[in-house]
C-alpha cells in the first residue's frame, strides 16, 4: 500500500512537472518528491524496526509464559505429592492412637489383676494367720 501510495504520488508530481517544463519549480517539485520518498522510507524502515522489536518481545514472553507453566505443573505435582504424604501422616497417626489405646486397655487389665492378686495373697494371709492364731 506504502508502495503504491509512492507510486502515485511520483506519477502527481511528475505529471505536475510536465506542465512547466524548465522551469526551477520542476527542480523543486523533484526535490520535495524525493524528500518525501526519503520520509516515507525512513517511516517506513522505523516501523519494520518496532514490528521486530515488537516480534522478539512477543517471543520472550511466549517462552518466559511457557516456563511459567512448567513450573506451575512442577509446583502442583510436588503439591500433590505432599498431599499424599499429608495423608499417609495422619492416617499413622491414627494408628499410633490405636496402639496407645489398646496398650492403655491392656495396662488397666494388667493392674486389674495385679489387684486381684494382691487381695487374693492377702485373702491367703489372713486365712494363714487365721489358722495359726
Amino acid at each position: 500500500a506504502r508502495e503504491q501510495e509512492r507510486i502515485s504520488e511520483r506519477r502527481k508530481l511528475d505529471s505536475d512537472v510536465s506542465l512547466a517544463p524548465g522551469s526551477t519549480a520542476k527542480a523543486d517539485q523533484l526535490k520535495e518528491l524525493a524528500d518525501r520518498e526519503r520520509r516515507m522510507a525512513e517511516a517506513e524502515a522505523e516501523a519494520t524496526k518496532r514490528q521486530h522489536e515488537l516480534e522478539l518481545k512477543d517471543q520472550l514472553l511466549m517462552e518466559e509464559r511457557e516456563d511459567l507453566e512448567e513450573l506451575l505443573s512442577e509446583l502442583q505435582l510436588k503439591r500433590a505429592s505432599l498431599t499424599e504424604q499429608e495423608t499417609q501422616i495422619t492416617a499413622r497417626e491414627a494408628q499410633v492412637q490405636e496402639r496407645e489405646l489398646q496398650v492403655a486397655d491392656q495396662e488397666a487389665k494388667l493392674q486389674k489383676m495385679f489387684a486381684e492378686v494382691m487381695g487374693q495373697q492377702g485373702i491367703a494371709g489372713d486365712m494363714k494367720q487365721a489358722i495359726t492364731n
